[in-house]
């Protein structure tokens, strides 16, 4: 839900107040299982997202349970032992990270559950359209009208972006990934404030957006680092809570709403988006890449990635550091780099290397909780490792101790 406030300014109506962009719409809630609402409410996504028209999309009304069997059978990871065998050795990393509760990735395809258990709907494809999920709950209030809202409006991004082909250029890696959905979720999820607040009677050419938004982001970033599994919550908090504040920046009161910008020249890493997020303006990091460890014949490569200033600042949190100084540690993030390796009798190691740009790690990281048992920690100047598990291959060990050596 994404209404909260009030303004002595601009208080709401029995009914709903309409849209200044949309003026000849109407904005009072409707029944999302009519056609004549669906309709209606697709011409409103298309008015205030800014485009002349919308493309038809399927809708569907599903159970919890229908909706992760439909997107356990399109993620096909139960077809595929070797994807299931390198999940289980990403998951125990990712445990070892405190990041992570253990069998949330591999038990009962827990990414997905998550992933079900916290939205009300998901747009997939043109193909498949948009599935909303039935709790058993109403569907003619203010807030299911805007959350379809909110699914048609990537419907509409999907028609004029193609945002598979738009993702397909860039990283694969879950700091590249958070930040790119921050663009299409931040501009929907604005969309969807701006829908419900109407709907609930708020006049909006009068009525400031910016604390409800404020406030929103503080809830899911704290939900985030309240989680058991910080990481599979980073999907369903991030996106929507670091790109909800640049979107509303970037609309207009006129044709077009959204700047095309922010799809043009996306933030690549969550430092980037939080930036944004804040409106902080920071300069980029100086650019650093990461040397992944010399082979070792008894273990393979299974998996690597940036995990991004974001996920640092939830794991700084696991570690016992007050929200404060993650995001401030966060912020000062320049670069970072996790592999993970299969060894002998399914034995999982891994490393993860932090660079900060300015910051010392001794200043804050002494007084840190001590890592799990099997796991080394270390860091010196402006770098740290953390290595797993029980007990860390000796290869990665030389790796990470070579890292936080070096000079620089």
């Amino acid at each position: 839900m994404v209404a909260g406030c009030s303004d002595a300014d601009a208080r709401p109506g029995a009914l709903g107040y309409p849209l200044p962009e949309c003026p000849k719409l109407d904005v009072d809630p409707c029944d999302t299982r009519a056609p004549e609402c669906r309709q209606r409410l697709l011409e409103l996504a298309a008015c205030v997202y800014g485009v002349d028209s919308a493309p038809d999309v399927p809708i569907r009304v599903v159970t919890e349970a229908q909706l992760i069997d439909e997107l356990e059978a399109a993620d096909g990871e139960q077809d595929d032992a070797d994807d299931a065998a390198e999940l289980e050795h990403l998951q125990r990393a990712l445990v070892d990270l405190q990041l992570l509760a253990p069998g949330a990735l591999t038990e009962g395809h827990g990414r997905i559950e998550a992933l079900v258990d916290s939205v009300d709907g998901v747009y997939r494809d043109a193909e498949h359209g948009i599935a909303l999920v039935d709790r058993g709950m109403p569907k003619n209030d203010a807030e299911s009208n805007a959350v379809l809202v909110h699914e048609l409006v990537h419907a509409i991004q999907d028609a004029v972006y193609d945002l598979k082909a738009w993702q397909a250029p860039y990283d694969s890696d879950l700091d590249t990934l958070l930040a790119l959905r921050s663009v299409s979720e931040g501009q929907a999820t604005y969309a969807q404030f701006r829908v419900v607040f109407a709907m609930l009677g708020y006049d909006l050419a009068r009525f400031d957006l910016s604390g409800p938004m404020d406030d929103f982001r503080s809830r899911l970033m704290r939900s985030a680092h309240a989680d058991r599994s910080p990481y599979t919550a980073s999907l369903t908090t991030f996106p929507y809570a670091a790109g909800v504040s640049p979107a509303a920046r970037g609309w207009r009161a006129s044709l077009p709403h959204f700047s095309a910008s922010r799809f043009e020249a996306p933030p690549l890493t969550t430092w980037r988006a939080l930036s944004d997020s804040y409106a902080l303006a920071l300069p980029e990091p100086d650019p650093l890449e990461l040397t992944a460890p010399d082979p070792d014949p008894d273990f393979i490569a299974v998996g690597s990635s940036a995990l991004g200033a974001f996920m640092l600042e939830l794991f700084l949190g696991s570690q016992g550091f007050d929200a404060e100084t993650a995001r401030s540690l966060a912020l000062d993030w320049r670069a970072d780099r996790l592999w993970v390796y299969a060894g002998p009798e399914q034995h999982t190691g891994f490393l993860w290397q932090v660079e900060l740009q300015t910051t010392d790690w001794g200043r804050s990281l002494d007084d840190a909780r001590p890592p799990p048992a099997g796991v080394v920690r270390e860091h010196r100047g402006r770098r740290l490792f953390v290595a797993g598990s029980d007990p860390p291959p000796a290869f990665l060990l030389t790796t990470g101790r070579r890292f936080v050596d070096a000079p620089g």
